[in-house]
């Protein structure tokens, strides 16, 4: 873009500052407001403005190159990134639901980011071993914690299950060994089965999460168990296959009984 100053200067224009020789001014920029860290989490970050090269046109209407230098200025982002708790929108896609499913899936999605969002605070908040941590993904290390609170923060931010996942209540051959299933490389698509608990009036948020864990954005979490003991033996004896295990997303999200 070109500007003559003579010309810019006898136009009000709050847009444009002119500096005498020498002069120059201070501009107070607010990072939150064009910089999204709840993903990128905590740690700290080096900033600086891209440079820019201008030019200026002297008498003989030359433009003359001027090269600008840039300082970085380091960061550090901490303390608890929030999350944002969802209005409800009805945008879900359905196939093959009927009205009576539909209204289901609208109320388990909700209450499924809910529960994410729950499961980041409590998290957050709890950086040592707890009961309902070490129930479902075994002994406390800050490297597994991290894991999980990394995979849950996907779950409440990256994901809308209430807005822009896709729900397929058709049913399929894969019906017969499950409640629902998904491809993991096809994002946001789950399928819902018959016998699925969203259909039959018990807690049902909670397979929502472990629907979506498995998705490859999420970590790609397996389907190590099944039960919930087997889900319990599981986090004892082997804590690094446990927080790859869907049910453990599922169980520690739903929380029922309440475990501190």
């Amino acid at each position: 873009m070109r500007i003559t100053p003579v010309s810019e200067a006898e136009v009000v224009n709050e847009d444009l500052v002119v500096l005498a020789p020498s002069e120059s001014i201070d501009v107070e920029h607010d990072l939150s407001m064009s910089y999204d860290f709840r993903s990128a989490g905590e740690g700290h970050y080096s900033i600086a403005a891209r440079s820019r090269c201008m030019a200026f046109e002297d008498n003989s209407g030359e433009l003359i190159p001027v090269d600008t230098t840039v300082q970085a200025h380091s960061v550090h982002v901490s303390g608890r990134l929030a999350v944002a708790r969802p209005t409800v929108e009805k945008r879900a896609w359905f196939t093959g639901c009927s009205a009576q499913q539909q209204k289901a899936l609208y109320d388990a999605s909700s209450a499924a980011q809910i529960l994410a969002a729950t499961a980041v605070d409590y998290l957050q908040t709890h950086n040592e071993s707890t009961t309902r941590y070490t129930t479902w993904f075994g002994e406390y290390t800050p490297a597994r914690h991290d894991y999980v609170l990394s995979t849950f923060f996907k779950l409440a931010t990256k994901n809308n299950f209430y807005d822009s996942f896709w729900y397929d209540c058709t049913g399929s051959t894969a019906c017969s060994k499950a409640r629902a299933w998904v491809w993991p490389s096809d994002w946001g698509h789950i399928y819902l089965c018959p016998q699925s608990r969203i259909f039959g009036g018990n807690v049902t948020s909670g397979t929502l999460i472990h629907e979506a864990s498995h998705f490859n954005a999420n970590g790609a979490s397996q389907d190590y168990s099944l039960y919930v003991t087997d889900t319990m033996n599981l986090a004892k004896t082997s804590p690094d296959k446990a927080i790859r295990n869907a049910n453990a997303y599922d169980f520690f999200a739903e929380n029922s009984p309440p475990l501190d």
